[in-house]
Order: structure tokens, then C-alpha cells, then sequence
């Protein structure tokens, strides 16, 4: 499995470069996991809006939308100790790496 965190699954979709990294990593697209609220950034943050502009982004969402949500995780108390030191989602990936 490859957990892919929102801000670099929006830039390999938006420059159309997910499946050849993907496959360069040794995955299948079908392999890769992503946050349940990484559809939701790419329609509303401004900042990805302005980095890679909204006709990108369009384009790249069916794709996003598509990659299957990384599964809930097991281990809250290490959950817990990883959010007080990183952004949620990217201690959501992390203790689901662990796991």
C-alpha cells in the first residue's frame, strides 16, 4: 500500500505524473490510499486554487476522487501522540504506516 498525503497527490495528479511515480515507486495505482478530506481541499483550498489553478485541479479531482480512503487507524493512543507533533492528516498516514 502507498499512503499519499493530499498536497502531494494533488501535485502528481494536477501535472498528470501519478501513475509513472506510482509505478516508479514499484505500485499500482490500485495500491495507493489517500485522506478522506483530499477531494474536499482540492475544491475548496485557495491556495492549491491559486498554486496550480482551478481548470488543473477540475481536471485532476475524478482522479483523486477515485483512489480509495486509507482505512481508520487501530492505534488512537499513537494517533494521539503523532497529532500533538504533526498536521492530523499527515499522523493519520504515519500511524497507519506504523500499523
Amino acid at each position: 500500500m502507498l499512503l499519499i498525503d493530499t498536497d502531494m497527490l494533488v501535485l502528481l495528479s494536477a501535472t498528470g505524473l501519478l501513475d509513472r511515480v506510482v509505478t516508479q515507486l514499484g505500485f499500482g495505482i490500485a495500491d495507493v490510499r489517500r485522506l478522506a478530506a483530499a477531494p474536499h481541499q482540492v475544491r475548496k483550498n485557495k491556495k492549491l486554487r491559486d498554486q496550480f489553478g482551478a481548470e488543473a485541479l477540475e481536471e485532476a479531482l475524478p482522479l483523486i476522487d477515485s483512489i480509495p480512503v486509507i482505512e481508520p487507524v487501530a492505534d488512537l493512543e499513537l494517533l494521539d501522540r503523532l497529532n500533538q507533533v504533526m498536521d492530523a492528516g499527515e499522523a493519520q498516514l504515519f500511524a497507519m504506516a506504523a500499523s
